[in-house]
């Protein structure tokens, strides 16, 4: 966030979690887009109806034979969707909407089992908080570019992961071609982006005439396992942007 320009509008083509998004500074102007219609129905519910959202999850119970039925869910309303959607998220291991794996999360307020309803309540409003005067979208990300690019439009882009893209389910995955396409569409926008993918050859090839820089993270996946060293070893990723860095780097 640190390196993030200057910018009225900020753009999240590929919305996904929105972390950044959740923990940046508001812009005068906001838009999240996702092609995941889940996912977007569940913006729309936590910016729009988050008491009705939170009554529908307090009548959710943990268990197996209710999280096999939360991935069909044909007839429902929109907090209804938004409320079995989140159910799924919450107890599907590493939150991987495609993924059927219950019972991975242990945690009080996290995982299976039954969560603290003030904790829920404090974190479903934030986010409702959050959302407000946000513009939410389901466009391609191609549509979203178009529509919102600007000179004082920043895209902070975080698209699927080069050849990792199966984890996010049919009709969501991004080829390579997909990502030589992104990188050809953002070399010729009047905004400014912002990309971050994992560090490969071929990424680093395709935006050979952007600025790139390598950072180190660490995930949080296998948080118990016994080895500390191994769970929290660091992993290169690359930042990419068509202007100087805000901190003056190249």
């Amino acid at each position: 966030m640190p390196l993030l320009p200057a910018h009225q509008c900020y753009v999240e083509p590929f919305a996904g979690g929105a972390g950044v998004y959740c923990f940046k500074q508001p812009s005068l102007r906001e838009v999240l887009n996702d092609r995941n219609g889940d996912l977007i129905s569940l913006f729309r519910v936590f910016q729009r109806h988050p008491d009705a959202f939170l009554a529908e999850v307090g009548l959710l119970v943990a268990s197996r034979r209710r999280y096999e039925e939360c991935f069909a869910h044909p007839g429902l309303t929109d907090i209804e969707r938004a409320a079995r959607y989140w159910y799924r998220i919450r107890h599907t291991f590493c939150s991987k909407p495609a993924e059927k794996s219950f019972g991975y999360g242990t945690t009080p307020t996290w995982g299976h089992g039954r969560p603290d309803p003030e904790v829920v309540r404090a974190g479903i409003m934030a986010i409702h908080a959050r959302l407000r005067g946000t513009i939410i979208e389901d466009l391609d990300w191609k549509d979203c570019l178009r529509r919102y690019d600007r000179p004082h439009t920043l895209f902070y882009c975080d698209p699927p992961y080069f050849e990792v893209s199966k984890m996010y389910g049919a009709g969501l995955d991004f080829s390579r071609e997909d990502h030589a396409r992104l990188a050809e569409a953002l070399g010729r926008i009047d905004g400014v982006f912002v990309l971050s993918l994992n560090d490969r050859p071929e990424v680093r090839a395709l935006y050979a005439w952007a600025r790139i820089r390598r950072v180190k993270t660490r995930y949080s996946i296998g948080q118990n396992t016994a080895d500390l060293a191994k769970r929290r070893k660091p992993h290169a990723e690359l930042l990419i942007t068509n202007r100087p860095w805000q901190d003056g780097h190249r």
